[in-house]
């Protein structure tokens, strides 16, 4: 059945399944299944087979849709501006190979939105297939990818041209040549000679011959340069082979028309060790135009510029490493950093629980009192408790600091066990009572004093270099304010007046504590001492 008729009388439905093989080129099958149906008598066929390669380039993945062909018999779908008769999705592309790479044929239907692209090889290659190589479109391309470096080619090409019976010679000189990715990179220098025949200028037939020059007066050959067409249905290689056994020491393969000059580094593997470059369309248009006028041209290539791709493998490793290397420290530093700053937590919440377990026990050492009427706390001249402001009252339940300064019980104890100093002074009731706290290991210790003398000596030194605007103290609670060494030097009259004024004061109504026994010894030496004094 041919073209016409599949496209005028049938629909393809085209659904692709693959079956990985372990093959030497690890090729990778593809099981096709096509479904033929016939709209006028609504009749419908299925044929599968594993008769499909996928391209190098290709996603190993299932696709399924309506055939589409190019439009006006243009089947190698080579132009840029091809038309498909089917663009509704899902669809897919069906080309035939020849006259240019598969990569632009796939750019084409990629273009129109296809699915997928089927392309079926050239005439009288049976069922033969080949794995294509469908990598890069051309070097200056956009969405072109080279994975090996490209060369440019230096062309030095001269025209002899016949005038008024002087042979005259014309230079131009360009970088407008690309070696193929097989090519030696080596110079070479020859008269260009196209294909014989019309039609041949493709050099796909195998019995294509080259009608070379010979050297003026002798029928040795010159050196001379195959100039051959890009397409035909043939390959690269088959091209280069060709000129390569007829004698030419290079071959010059010029685009296709409507490509300008754009070039591509032509893979052409075989083809024997011959130097063969690609140059533009309208370059290789106007050379074969002067040779078919009986112009002789002759070009001289030389190496030109490596243009590398942009990332290579070198440079796709380097990446890499320096990636996994920078994201392990970083992660590292970031679990360290982590478990350094859970440490310091875990350290601080141990210390704050230390902390307040001490505050609790010095707070409990502490001693209470309720201030009764007739108190100096609660008189004219009474003070108010630093903390809430209010002025003292009957019956009101005080703490009693060790710098002497007194506050309410509910309003200090709060803050004592959060920061264990005298709102006032600052002093610090852990020192006070002798409670180190070891910040490193949360340890507590107890300082227990040697002698009540050495006690009442450092408590009588530390008094001394306390503010004296203290509202209350311990001198409250032992009855009455001691008087200085020097007034004792007074007259017994005044001496006795301040004994009994302490006798008076002494009515106090004091909540004992157990936990702070030292405030009741330190009480009953300066009552003996009162008593003797009085007795005297």
């Amino acid at each position: 059945m041919n073209r016409e008729n599949k496209s005028s009388f049938f629909q393809l439905l085209v659904i692709f399944t693959f079956l990985p093989k372990s093959t030497p080129s690890f090729l990778i099958d593809a099981y096709v299944t096509v479904t033929y149906y016939n709209e006028t008598s609504n009749y419908t066929t299925t044929e599968t087979c594993e008769c499909g390669v996928y391209g190098l380039a290709s996603p190993v993945a299932k696709a399924v849709g309506v055939v589409g062909i190019p439009k006006n018999n243009n089947y190698q779908a080579c132009d840029y501006n091809t038309e498909f008769t089917n663009t509704k999705k899902p669809w897919i592309a069906l080309i035939e190979r020849g006259n240019c790479t598969f990569s632009e044929k796939i750019q084409t239907a990629v273009r129109r939105n296809a699915d997928a692209v089927v392309i079926y090889n050239a005439p009288e290659t049976g069922n033969q297939t080949i794995q294509m190589a469908n990598f890069a479109l051309s070097p200056h391309a956009p969405g072109s990818r080279g994975a090996e470096a490209v060369w440019t080619a230096y062309l030095n090409v001269s025209w002899r041209v016949p005038h008024t019976g002087v042979n005259r010679t014309v230079w131009e000189l360009s970088e407008e040549g690309v070696y193929g990715q097989d090519s030696p990179l080596e110079p070479v220098a020859g008269v260009l000679v196209p294909p014989d025949g019309p039609g041949a200028l493709n050099a796909c037939n195998p019995h294509t011959n080259f009608t070379v020059p010979t050297v003026w007066g002798s029928t040795v050959q010159v050196s001379w340069l195959a100039l051959i067409q890009r397409g035909g249905g043939c390959t690269f290689a088959d091209k280069i082979h060709l000129a390569y056994e007829r004698g030419a020491s290079g071959a010059v393969i010029f685009n296709f028309p409507g490509t300008r000059n754009e070039v591509i580094p032509m893979s052409h593997p075989g083809a024997g060790d011959i130097v063969a470059i690609m140059i533009g369309n309208l370059k290789g248009t106007k050379i074969l135009q002067s040779i078919q006028r009986g112009i002789q041209v002759t070009m001289v290539i030389e190496v030109g510029k490596k243009h590398g791709p942009w990332v290579n493998h070198y440079s796709i490793f380097f990446v890499s490493v320096s990636f996994f290397i920078i994201t392990a420290a970083t992660v590292g530093y970031f679990i360290f950093y982590s478990a350094r700053r859970l440490r310091n937590a875990r350290a601080q919440s141990r210390k704050q629980r230390q902390l307040k377990a001490d505050a609790k026990k010095a707070i409990g050492r502490l001693q209470l009192r309720t201030l009764k009427q007739g108190d100096k706390e609660i008189g004219p001249d009474g003070d108010s408790c630093a903390v809430c402001i209010e002025l003292y009252k009957p019956n009101d339940l005080v703490r009693i600091l060790t710098c002497n300064h007194i506050f309410h019980k509910t309003c200090v104890d709060p803050w004592l066990l959060e920061h264990r100093t005298c709102p006032m002074c600052k002093c610090d009731i852990l020192k006070a009572l002798g409670i180190e706290v070891d910040v490193e290991d949360g340890s507590v210790s107890l300082q227990v004093p040697v002698s009540s003398d050495a006690s009442n000596s450092a408590s009588a030194h530390e008094e001394d270099n306390r503010s004296e605007t203290a509202s209350s103290g311990y001198a409250s609670v032992q009855g009455a304010d001691e008087p200085p060494l020097e007034e004792h030097m007074q007259s017994a009259n005044e001496n006795l007046q301040l004994v009994n004024h302490e006798a008076n004061s002494l009515a106090v109504d004091v909540v004992p504590h157990v936990d702070n026994p030292t405030f009741e010894e330190d009480e009953t030496p300066a009552q003996e001492t009162a008593a003797q004094e009085i007795k005297s």
